[in-house]
């Protein structure tokens, strides 16, 4: 009940996203995380990242899955780290492989507890 007084907007989003207490509406999931990614709620911006990242309920769009995971990494979640990390091991989109960063991310990641992360700087 906690999260629903105080993150309607994204218990919404999850609601319309995955069909659970609201019939799966993904044009309205994408409403309500943009409402709440508005509000700063790093969840969400991390949401719809992988909303964008992978084309779940949204067409895929690598740059703006980008920039949100930065946002919701740099702010400290430790899940956009662990992916933030994965972009720069990679490189994805206009990132650009860049081991060190990747090492930089996994890390913080890692020390807030995320198992792969720890996995990959281990």
């Amino acid at each position: 009940m906690f999260m629903l007084v105080f993150y309607p907007n994204l218990r919404v989003a999850i609601a319309y996203h995955h069909g659970t207490g609201a019939p799966n509406d993904e044009p309205k999931a994408i409403e309500w995380y943009k409402k709440a990614v508005a509000q700063n709620h790093i969840e969400a911006t991390y949401d719809l990242a992988s909303c964008y990242l992978i084309g779940q309920c949204t067409k895929p769009d690598i740059e703006e899955a980008l920039k949100l995971m930065d946002k919701a990494a740099k702010a400290g979640y430790s899940n956009a780290q662990f992916e933030l990390g994965t972009f720069y091991n990679e490189g994805i989109g206009s990132i650009k492989q860049d081991k060190e960063e990747a090492a930089k991310w996994f890390k913080k990641a890692a020390s807030k507890g995320h198992i792969r992360a720890k996995e990959m700087i281990a």
